[in-house]
């Protein structure tokens, strides 16, 4: 089959099930602008695809023709989660948590104690819960007779991740635990006057995450919740250059009036 696609608009893909709209957007298209720019479809599928890793592409025959060259990357944003375990989080994927780990960082008190950015992670040992190595809410399983298991908090910090020197520091009259349990509408408020923090948030709230917490394990979210994640988080990229956006399937979980 023959498809043409402009450059510089948004172009919508439509029909019935089956049909095979995503082969054609998800699957060929990517791989063949990939192959275009220089890249093997199994090394990088897209620079935004996940975290984790890249996405399996199976080998797609047929070629680009037209104005290709214009094309300089590929962002291609999907429904795959954001993380595979708790301590990927809607902060750290966004990268917003950088920002408000060096704010912390330059507190009078934590340059007292030479408390570096690296602190304020749950991944060093430093400033993490001994404990449960910054598992926090879901370290304890909790085995259930004949029902599936159930975490509870670890006992050392309940929950908070980090230890009580760490949490001792505060940044406007909060730790660094109590901005992770903010929500994305609370935060905006809480950094209002740090750019840094405040635009990828600003971000996240016209896309309709307001709701979702800054600490939310990317376990707990939703195809579509990590769909829009991905999103903001291109969005907030300050040079993108000419770059082709993929989106399969962009308005699921959205309700009519926000699509």
């Amino acid at each position: 089959m023959n498809a043409r696609i402009p450059l510089g608009v948004l172009t919508a893909v439509t029909g019935i099930s089956g049909s095979g709209k995503s082969s054609l957007v998800a699957q060929a298209l990517p791989e063949l602008v990939l192959l275009h720019l220089g890249h093997e479809p199994e090394d990088d599928v897209a620079e935004s695809a996940t975290s984790e890793g890249p996405a399996v592409i199976e080998a797609t025959g047929g070629h680009l023709a037209g104005d290709v060259d214009a094309i300089q990357r590929l962002v291609q944003v999907d429904q795959k989660p954001i993380g595979r375990t708790p301590r990927s989080n809607l902060a750290t994927y966004t990268g917003l948590f950088d920002h408000v780990r060096k704010l912390f960082a330059a507190t009078p008190y934590a340059r007292r104690r030479r408390y570096d950015a690296g602190r304020f992670s749950f991944n060093v040992a430093e400033g993490r819960c001994e404990t449960c190595e910054g598992e926090g809410e879901g370290f304890v399983s909790v085995e259930l007779l004949f029902m599936p298991s159930v975490y509870a908090p670890c006992p050392t910090c309940h929950g908070a991740r980090y230890n009580e020197a760490t949490l001792k520091v505060q940044w406007n009259g909060r730790n660094i635990a109590e901005v992770l349990q903010m929500t994305v509408d609370e935060a905006s408020e809480f950094f209002a006057g740090e750019d840094a923090v405040a635009r990828p948030l600003q971000l996240l709230r016209d896309i309709g995450l307001g709701y979702l917490r800054l600490g939310q394990p990317a376990t707990e979210l939703s195809g579509g919740e990590a769909h829009r994640i991905k999103l903001a988080t291109e969005l907030q990229r300050s040079q993108r250059g000419r770059s082709l956006y993929v989106l399969d399937e962009p308005t699921t979980g959205l309700h009519a009036s926000d699509a």
